[in-house]
């Protein structure tokens, strides 16, 4: 309030996730703001909406997206560096004014315990932006904001980017693959020919209790008694809710999922056509990691009956007491319910 501390984070959460991406612009060079536009304006061309701030100095830009829901940190930094290597945009020891993007690791080394990632400051100090005019938001124009209401106004306003929004960019640009590449520690096992190391650790990842592959089994289980695929077959799904049921089923590959996938895409009749249904299938399952999570399904406007307000499902346990993230975490990581 007074503008007596400066405020950072540190975007990058132990499991490698996180709620949003930064490229820094340092102004060194005296071209940030130039570059800066550059990135923002391109990101919006394809519908990814920015938020940008001036540094603290007042030099700098930060051209900042925020997700929806927490996003694995390899693909927020591959979406902006698409976009950064799309433009030709520039680092700073090449003359530019691109200086790094935050999270600056694709996720963090598990053997150190100090280990939280980099900070960046974060907008809106009272005394840079009186001062400097640093920390403050940026319009359209790439003209400063000045602390008041338009700032809030400005916040409250964003639409949030989600991981179909992110999705579809991939689509656009001919980049599929950058929703699979998995972070770099994967990348560099893949090189090496040896298995990768989660999240810094060697060997292979330890198997919980609990965890199993999904099956025939599962598959049927979940579209009997999940509310979504109750809701699913009975038709008249919108685009998002039908490339949901597509992100659940793919999960089910090689057990029924296809097949299901076509037969709850067939009740709305005019709308199926078969070819287009197994495009949308097979993009999904080369890219996508997850299915898309029950918040993001209600954001779309869905509501399941069954999801609590504390965002937890009522209907389905793991077998660690927890309500699933997601429809296809049910079979999962759900008790069997025999």
């Amino acid at each position: 309030m007074h503008g007596k501390v400066m405020l950072g984070a540190y975007p990058i959460l132990l499991n490698g996730t996180t709620r949003w991406v930064a490229a820094d612009f340092d102004g060194k060079n005296d071209n940030a703001f130039e570059e800066s536009k550059i990135l923002s304006d391109s990101l919006q061309s394809f519908g990814i909406e920015t938020l940008c701030n001036t540094s603290q100095s007042g030099n700098g830009v930060h051209v900042r997206l925020i997700f929806q829901e927490y996003i694995e940190s390899w693909i927020a930094r591959n979406l902006m560096n698409a976009f950064i290597e799309m433009n030709g945009i520039r680092s700073i020891n090449d003359g530019g004014a691109f200086d790094r993007l935050f999270p600056t690791q694709d996720e963090l080394d598990l053997r150190d315990p100090r280990a939280i990632g980099n900070q960046i400051a974060m907008p809106l100090h009272k005394v840079a932006a009186e001062e400097r005019g640093g920390t403050l938001l940026l319009d359209n124009d790439f003209s400063p904001i000045p602390l008041g209401d338009q700032t809030w106004d400005t916040l409250e306003l964003y639409d949030r980017v989600t991981r179909l929004d992110i999705y579809d960019t991939f689509v656009s640009l001919g980049k599929e693959k950058l929703m699979q590449t998995g972070p770099e520690s994967q990348r560099k096992a893949r090189k090496r020919g040896g298995p990768p190391a989660p999240n810094g650790k060697r060997g292979s990842a330890p198997r919980r209790s609990g965890l199993r592959q999904p099956s025939v089994r599962d598959l049927y289980y979940i579209v009997n008694n999940c509310e979504f695929m109750i809701h699913a077959a009975g038709g008249g799904l919108d685009y998002n809710e039908w490339f949901v049921l597509a992100t659940v089923l793919t999960r089910f590959d090689g057990h029924g999922g296809r097949r299901f996938f076509h037969s709850l895409s067939s009740v709305d009749g005019e709308k199926y056509d078969a070819v287009k249904a197994d495009k949308k299938y097979d993009n999904i399952l080369s890219t996508m990691k997850a299915p898309v999570t029950c918040d993001t399904l209600a954001s779309y406007g869905w509501r399941c009956p069954k999801l609590g307000r504390d965002g937890v499902c009522t209907k389905f346990r793991d077998s660690w007491g927890r309500g699933p993230r997601t429809p296809a975490t049910i079979p999962v990581f759900v008790e069997d319910a025999a």
